[in-house]
């Protein structure tokens, strides 16, 4: 997840929980700091979760809530859209979107809230197709007045030399993609930007992904290989 300043001071956090495992549960959820050191989870949710209430989960786990960004409007001034979220969650939550969701079994979706807790829509719109289901950076670039969001991709997986690592098996290749929208619903189609093969050669080094952020005219990134 990601942390924002709060309004009069102190610090927001979203961040994604769940309970493990491929099929687990993935939510949203929420809490605020004063110092950024020590952190409140926000009880805010009267729904329970496996019985426990109040919670302090925003979204999910149906549909699945992972890796969210949250981000402050810069295109428009509407204060119902004052925050815009993207998450990556999986088709099989989305069954009405059956027709629509062909090929990637995950797709990135995105949301808009007046303040931060209650998003909408609850599910997301449809927004970027593919699996990106490590941290999602997303920035605002004002010379070009468009969000720019950078993914985890995922290329098919091809045979390597048995020396490449146990039994020779296939190697799936993560590397980071961007895609751009003016307005937070459109986006383009993503582009390659860094993958680690193509510089030394090693399929088992790969790129989970990259947090970038604005420091003044320049951008500056950090990954996690």
């Amino acid at each position: 997840g990601n942390v924002l300043p709060r309004d009069g001071g102190g610090f927001r956090i979203w961040y994604h929980s769940g309970s493990g495992g491929h099929t687990a549960d993935k939510v949203l959820c929420y809490a605020e700091s004063d110092d950024g050191i020590n952190w409140q989870r926000k009880m805010i949710s009267k729904e329970p979760y496996e019985g426990v209430a109040p919670t302090n989960i925003l979204l999910g786990p149906k549909p699945a809530i992972a890796v969210p960004c949250v981000i402050e409007n810069q295109h428009n001034s509407d204060p119902n859209e004052r925050f815009l979220l993207m998450f990556n969650s999986y088709t099989r939550d989305y069954p009405e979107l059956a027709d629509v969701m062909t090929g990637p079994k995950r797709w990135c979706f995105v949301a808009t809230s007046p303040d931060g807790i209650a998003w909408s829509p609850p599910k997301g719109r449809l927004a970027i197709p593919g699996k990106a289901d490590c941290p999602i950076s997303i920035v605002w670039d004002p010379a070009n007045g468009r969000y720019i969001v950078f993914l985890r991709g995922t290329r098919d997986p091809a045979p390597f030399d048995p020396s490449c690592g146990p039994n020779g098996e296939s190697v799936r290749v993560r590397y980071c993609r961007a895609a751009v929208s003016n307005d937070f619903i459109h986006w383009s189609d993503p582009v390659e930007l860094l993958r680690c093969d193509e510089v030394d050669n090693d399929p088992f080094s790969q790129i989970q992904h990259l947090a970038v952020t604005r420091r003044g005219a320049q951008y500056v990134g950090l990954f996690a290989r």
